[in-house]
């Protein structure tokens, strides 16, 4: 199902940390066989559906971009 190779070097481990949402969606998307997104409310799920054989597919994981129950837009993560 993956294409992905392991992260091996502290610099690709940084940079991997420093991935914006955007950027891990459009990795997900590229690097996963079969996976589809799907945008709603402030998030894109993600649906293993190879050939979108079925309505919506397995669920996979989900990308939120705003969180107000997590606070995730404070500190550190106020640049996302």
């Amino acid at each position: 199902m993956s294409r992905m190779t392991p992260v091996s070097s502290d610099v690709e481990r940084k940079r991997v940390m420093m991935m914006k949402p955007d950027d891990i969606i459009a990795r997900i998307t590229a690097d996963f066989t079969g996976v589809v997104p799907k945008v709603s409310w402030g998030e894109t799920a993600f649906f293993y559906n190879p050939g979108c054989r079925l309505p919506n597919g397995v669920y996979f994981c989900s990308i939120k971009k705003k969180d107000r129950a997590s606070d995730l837009n404070r500190g550190e993560f106020a640049g996302w």
